[in-house]
């Protein structure tokens, strides 16, 4: 697979979670924070997001550049991917738990509404990444069910084809 410099690597930083103007995909997204109150950028994401990008040559997803459908377009050819944001863990439908990203046009839909969900990444995704870091609160937590063990966003990561995981079941700060 050649020397880390030579892998594509995706890397993200510092979305803008709100929009100018409330959309649909803000009503959706204000289910995962208290409504019109979205959560606040993390400025220091970005010096995070810019040193890492350095290290692979790459060029990172930053601002409002960093949207879902931004990430789409470039996960699938991507051997490294590092998501430096708000993570979300939703304790009663695990595979909605997701990170945050900003959010495109309302004309875009679901699929760029600024939250990247387990489920999208199942239905939607194929990953070869050799690496995912997930810089974020508790994006390896899930529910423990019997016989299928944690189900939550690492999980749908996996499926979808990443071989190893970094994430916490902690809030970051």
């Amino acid at each position: 697979r050649g020397a880390s410099k030579n892998k594509e690597a995706l890397v993200v930083g510092d979305p803008a979670f709100s929009t100018a103007e409330p959309s649909k995909a803000d009503a959706e997204r204000d289910a995962l924070w208290q409504p019109g109150h979205p959560p606040m950028r993390l400025p220091a994401t970005r010096g995070e997001a810019i040193a890492v990008a350095a290290v692979y040559g790459a060029k990172p997803l930053l601002g409002v550049d960093a949207t879902e459908s931004n990430v789409r377009a470039r996960i699938g050819r991507a051997r490294i991917i590092h998501f430096a944001t708000h993570g979300f863990f939703h304790p009663t439908v695990p595979g909605a738990s997701g990170i945050l990203l900003t959010p495109g046009p309302e004309s875009a839909g679901r699929a760029d509404d600024g939250a990247l969900q387990g489920y999208e990444i199942l239905r939607d995704l194929k990953l070869d990444a050799d690496l995912v870091v997930l810089s974020a609160c508790e994006t390896a937590k899930g529910r423990y069910l019997l016989g299928e063990g944690v189900i939550g966003l690492t999980r749908s990561l996996q499926i979808a084809g990443a071989r190893t995981i970094c994430a916490s079941q902690w809030r970051v700060a």
